[in-house]
């Protein structure tokens, strides 16, 4: 055990504590060597020790391959290249992206970062503050094949801002258009 774990875990009279893991039973000492880290627990430790943790994890691995094996591959069928819009429903304004993946996570991946306040468009994240989440909907404007590469999508989506450009729509895109 390094100084560091002893001025840690050593409480009182140089007695250490011990930690008894909620599913066997057994008592070890406090330290990340038996214990995973959890900011929350007792000792900024689990309550379970490494051992029934990882046994636990292997259990449900193994029981559930088949599951996990399905979900992967509908996942995958849904991954498709696309360019979409996030729509202020209260000024119309627009924000035009392209996705190489599934879709429906790059949605959730915007509104994650506008629920923390750390969106890169400064202005998209003023509109969501002062409008909330339910004036703005996510919509795809054009499905490609899922081999497309990145220029492609890149170009794309730079089509579409100069079309709505030209249309004389107001965006959230930063990035000029040739």
């Amino acid at each position: 055990m390094t100084n560091l774990h002893n001025k840690l875990y050593y409480i009182h009279g140089g007695q250490m504590n011990t930690r008894t893991c909620t599913k066997c039973g057994e008592a070890f000492p406090p330290t990340p060597e038996y214990f995973f880290r959890a900011k929350s627990g007792k000792f900024g430790l689990q309550s379970r020790c490494k051992k029934c943790l990882t046994a636990t994890a292997r259990k449900w691995e193994k029981e559930n391959r088949v599951t996990r094996q399905k979900t992967r591959e509908k996942r995958s069928h849904r991954a498709q290249c696309s360019i979409y819009q996030i729509v202020n429903m209260k000024t119309e304004r627009l924000y035009v992206g392209e996705s190489a993946g599934v879709i429906g996570d790059r949605w959730v991946h915007h509104k994650s970062h506008l629920r923390r306040q750390k969106h890169g468009n400064s202005q998209l994240q003023e509109d969501w503050n002062k409008y909330g989440e339910e004036a703005f909907i996510f919509e795809i404007i054009e499905e490609l094949s899922c081999d497309t590469s990145k220029d492609v999508l890149l170009k794309k989506e730079k089509e579409y801002i100069k079309q709505y450009l030209k249309e004389g729509k107001v965006l959230y895109n930063k990035q000029s258009v040739d």
